[in-house]
């Protein structure tokens, strides 16, 4: 009499499972950065261009940024006071926080995006009337809803399929 055993044993691949789900969210998260800066660009009336350089200064950190170049209408030269910078779209960018290395950053399993333009009078003109006569602007509202519908879209194509790391061992005893 001859018996044989087989064994099936299914273990499913947690470790390429994450990697996989966090080059998702990277992936997206670029998309999603696009859409924001899409968004916010629209809303803001370019002049100098020195508030719209900072939100264009995204476009270095992304993959292939989809957004057009800045181009400033003002007549002559102005200043940003007090450090009397000139404004136009290059030194806008600099006016951006974090630093560009802590724009977007893993924290513990969340990804986080973190971005603010240090200018100050943006705020004002884009959440309250300023001075400019199109304020407020809502430049970042839009680009966070942007975002947010971006990624929400963008992510839920990219999902890894869980059967996709699922291993199968099979154990034969004769």
């Amino acid at each position: 009499m001859k018996l044989t055993l087989r064994v099936e044993k299914e273990e499913f691949d947690k470790e390429g499972w994450l990697k996989a789900l966090k080059g998702a969210i990277e992936q997206t998260a670029q998309e999603a950065t696009n859409a924001f800066a899409q968004a916010a660009l629209m809303r803001i009336p370019v002049h100098t261009g020195f508030v719209a350089g900072a939100i264009y200064s995204l476009a270095t950190l992304l993959d292939n940024p989809q957004f057009n170049p800045i181009v400033a209408t003002a007549p002559k030269q102005e200043l940003y006071y007090p450090s009397k910078t000139p404004k136009n779209p290059s030194t806008g960018a600099t006016f951006v926080s974090p630093a560009q290395s802590e724009i977007f950053r893993w924290v513990g399993m969340n990804y986080i995006f973190n971005f603010s333009v240090d200018i100050s009078y943006f705020e004002i003109q884009d959440i309250s009337s300023g001075k400019s006569p199109s304020a407020p602007w809502g430049a970042f509202e839009a680009g966070q809803n942007a975002y947010i519908a971006a990624f929400e879209t963008g992510l839920e194509d990219r999902l890894p399929k869980l059967e996709g790391f699922l291993r199968t061992t099979t154990i034969n005893v004769s």
